[in-house]
């Protein structure tokens, strides 16, 4: 007997069905852990490159025997900083261009980390600092002329969402530590 074509049904049968359910199931859960962590992924990313550039620049101080240090950028009428690029002091008020290759434009808080923001800086009582520098000894201050040795404990505090970080700083030794920070 010969079956009439024109009257058959094409239809996806129930395997090709499941096949698909399983492959829309793996891409969402792929999808789901590679974005539900960006946030505190980012906001890592963002603590510890900004711990490893004051490290380098207490390093290069030291090394120099020149104030090296990180000159922060505020938004104007806020509390909140925006970026910051690394600079040093060739001698009293003499503070040429920076030309380390590796770190040539200043680093943009929320468009280098995807949305990191609420940057605050300074010691507590909260006090808005826009540099930390170091001098020929890593003993860190917040000027660049070297007019204030940084007394107290030196603070980058930020946050993207609800998760937050801290950077510290400690005054005289200027060792730094990345931590989780509760408001």
């Amino acid at each position: 007997m010969k079956r009439n074509k024109t009257n058959s049904r094409r239809a996806f049968t129930l395997i090709e069905l499941v096949i698909v359910m399983v492959i829309m199931a793996i891409l969402a859960a792929v999808a789901f852990v590679r974005y539900s962590g960006e946030g505190q992924t980012s906001l890592n990313l963002a603590a510890e490159r900004i711990a490893g550039d004051i490290r380098y620049m207490r390093s290069l101080a030291v090394s120099s025997g020149k104030v090296h240090g990180l000159r922060f950028n505020q938004i104007p009428g806020s509390d909140n900083f925006v970026s910051y690029y690394l600079n040093y002091r060739d001698s009293p008020g003499v503070y040429p261009e920076y030309s380390d290759p590796t770190h040539i434009n200043p680093v943009n808080f929320a468009n280098d980390y995807r949305g990191v923001t609420g940057v605050w800086i300074g010691r507590e009582p909260w006090f808005i600092t826009y540099d930390l520098a170091f001098d020929h000894e890593g003993v860190p201050h917040i000027d660049f002329e070297l007019v204030e040795p940084l007394n107290d404990y030196f603070y980058i505090r930020f946050r993207k969402g609800d998760a937050t970080k801290q950077i510290v700083v400690t005054p005289n030794t200027g060792g730094v530590k990345v931590e989780d920070w509760t408001p």
